[in-house]
């Protein structure tokens, strides 16, 4: 009796068929029914031909391989054994996949690897210090912060998020100040490396100011925040210091 067909393209080799995920389905939680119109694109019997996708028709045990529980439904990430079975009119039972009528995988389990989304992951160049001669009339924009500090947004369901100026927010915490000591109100720069800063002090802004574009030698707080197609956030802050060369 050749019952259960693979609704695929690809042979179920490997333990996950692709990325499947939790918030993709009501409540986050993963039904049988849900697993039946993930697996299958077919259930056909020699004798009574194409059989309803349905748990009605189709029994589903869902197995957690974490602790070997049996579950009824997918309801938190990690690996689980799918098996399913079948009952003809003459009472015959299939519990085998096939990848289609004619390719029999000789297999009764299915290994899903079930995820959950997380935040998105920032990832930054390294850049410390900045020149305002290097940029036009010694201005550096948000545009400008956003494609030199930001390397990649990557996230689980979305993949490569685009950042630009809108997600960057600028805070300047310390200005250039012609007197005063390093100490409570003055502050010596966090980088110096390769520029004019070195001997230069600075003096706090307290609580920093907010700015929309860096045109001062000083310390600065760089704010990126980005937010993936479920409303997951990620907010990214580090520190620059800016001088003049």
């Amino acid at each position: 009796m050749s019952i259960i067909a693979f609704g695929g393209t690809n042979s179920i080799i490997t333990p996950q068929i692709s990325k499947i995920y939790l918030d993709n389905y009501p409540n986050n939680k993963i039904s049988k029914q849900n697993i039946l119109d993930l697996l299958l694109s077919e259930v056909w019997d020699e004798r009574d031909g194409t059989i309803l996708i349905h748990t009605n028709n189709i029994n589903v045990d869902i197995t957690r391989k974490s602790d070997n529980v049996l579950v009824s439904e997918i309801s938190t990430d990690g690996y689980y054994d799918i098996r399913l079975s079948c009952e003809d009119n003459d009472n015959n039972i299939g519990t085998i996949f096939w990848q289609n009528r004619n390719v029999n995988l000789n297999k009764d389990i299915i290994t899903l690897y079930i995820s959950k989304n997380t935040n998105p992951s920032i990832l930054i160049n390294h850049k410390k210090v900045f020149k305002l001669t290097d940029y036009s009339n010694n201005t550096i924009s948000r545009t400008d912060l956003n494609n030199e500090l930001v390397y990649k947004v990557i996230d689980d369901m979305d993949g490569i998020i685009t950042t630009d100026m809108l997600n960057v927010r600028i805070f300047q915490k310390g200005e250039e100040s012609s007197s005063g000591t390093n100490g409570t109100n003055w502050f010596y720069p966090t980088y110096t490396e390769g520029s004019s800063g070195l001997g230069i002090i600075l003096e706090y802004i307290n609580p920093p100011l907010e700015l929309l574009y860096i045109d001062e030698i000083g310390e600065y707080t760089i704010q990126v925040k980005v937010q993936d197609s479920f409303g997951l956030i990620t907010i990214a802050e580090f520190i620059i210091n800016v001088f003049m060369t």
